[in-house]
């Protein structure tokens, strides 16, 4: 019985330690892959877009296909906005990916940019730039 009560003992702390040094998602909706749908210029036209993809965990944020990984540090809040800050990325570099230079601002190294959230779900999110592009997405 004492074997048996000292194993369940170990059993429940190793199942602790393991549920601690989990890392959890604080970001709701966004955290995921997303797939860019569709990108909508100020002027009222609109370009389909294969092949690119955003994904956004915990801290981080990232752009893929078509060319190089662009990858920054990013803050959420909920609902509201996304800020993005590319520490090695120059924003010529983010065309392929829905962008433009407009949307963009300078800093210390490489470039920042702010998302609008107009909408977001579990399976659709809706971001606006500064330049008035519209990102439609599909969760991935």
């Amino acid at each position: 019985m004492k074997k048996y009560s000292l194993f369940l003992i170990i059993v429940f702390i190793i199942i602790l330690t393991m549920a601690s040094c989990r890392k959890v998602s604080h970001n709701g909706d966004l955290d995921g892959q997303w797939q860019l749908q569709t990108v909508s210029l100020a002027d009222g036209s609109s370009m389909s877009v294969r092949g690119i993809y955003y994904d956004f965990m915990l801290h981080t944020a990232q752009m893929r296909g078509g060319g190089p990984v662009c990858t920054g540090n990013m803050a959420y809040d909920k609902k509201k906005s996304i800020f993005i800050e590319f520490p090695v990325n120059k924003a010529s570099q983010f065309n392929r990916y829905g962008l433009c230079a407009a949307d963009f601002t300078e800093a210390d190294k490489g470039v920042t940019i702010l998302f609008t959230v107009r909408r977001i779900t579990s399976k659709e999110m809706t971001l606006v730039t500064s330049s008035g592009r519209i990102l439609d997405f599909k969760k991935f």
